[in-house]
Parts: C-alpha cells; sequence; structure tokens
C-alpha cells in the first residue's frame, strides 16, 4: 500500500487564550480550519498523513494550535514550526518547539536580508538536528 502525504497544509483555531495566534486577511479572526475539518477532507481525497505548516505567528505559545492537532492525531500529522524573524536564539526556539519530536522542520518567519544574513552566520557556527519520526510503518 502506498501512504500518500500531503506536504504543506495550514491549519489554525479560532484566536483564544489557549490558541493565540497573529490575526491577518487570510486568518481574519472569525475564521478556523481545524484539525477536524482537515482529516474530513483528507479521507475523501485519500490523503493518509499530513504536514501541517505554522501559520499565524511564529512565537512559541503562536504553535499551539499546531502542537495540538499534531499531540492529538500524531499517526496523520507532523508539524513545521517558524522562527521569528527577529529571534536572538534560533537554535533555542527550534528545540522548545521541537521538544516533543512532533516538529520536523523550521522555516524563517519571513525572508529579508538581516535575516537571511543571520542565518548564514548561524549555518557557520552551529548545525540543528532533530530525531524524526516516520509517520507510518511504511518506507516513505
Amino acid at each position: 500500500m502506498t501512504v500518500k502525504i500531503d506536504c504543506h497544509l495550514h491549519v489554525f483555531a479560532k484566536p483564544s487564550d489557549e490558541f493565540p495566534r497573529e490575526v491577518s486577511p487570510s486568518c481574519p479572526e472569525d475564521r478556523e480550519e481545524t484539525a477536524e475539518k482537515l482529516l474530513v477532507e483528507m479521507e475523501a481525497n485519500d490523503i493518509d498523513q499530513a504536514i501541517l505548516t505554522q501559520m499565524g505567528g511564529s512565537e512559541f505559545e503562536h504553535h499551539n494550535y499546531v502542537r495540538h492537532c499534531v499531540d492529538t492525531y500524531p499517526d496523520r500529522f507532523q508539524g513545521i514550526g517558524l522562527i521569528p524573524g527577529n529571534c536572538e536564539n534560533p537554535a533555542e526556539h527550534m528545540d522548545r518547539v521541537a521538544g516533543d519530536g512532533h516538529f520536523i522542520g523550521f522555516r524563517l518567519g519571513s525572508l529579508h536580508t538581516f535575516v537571511l544574513t543571520r542565518l548564514l552566520i548561524l549555518a557557520v557556527h552551529l548545525v540543528r538536528s532533530f530525531d524524526t519520526v516516520c509517520l507510518s510503518d511504511h518506507d516513505v
């Protein structure tokens, strides 16, 4: 059996104390796209698993909903986190977000020259690696 994995999807809850997020035109305050809605769409399209890419902010607490989803459905989802563009310690941020092992990668919050310069400097001085977990028993 071939496992079908969608490698870039977004989920988010309405902003709350439990699931804070930034509001934007694509993610207005009254909108939510939940994991449960996504699971229905995945089932309808024969998608077995998905990689959830964080949106709605790059601070640690902004990752709460994606973290909730990957913890609730670990056999269906893994996460991609965001690193804030002004992050003073990206390694610490990555370790904190990825602490449970359900986040398998990171994106920069924005790709400005300053951030790219800092990223290149970081790449020279430290290499981050994370143990990843296969989403299924099948080789992917």
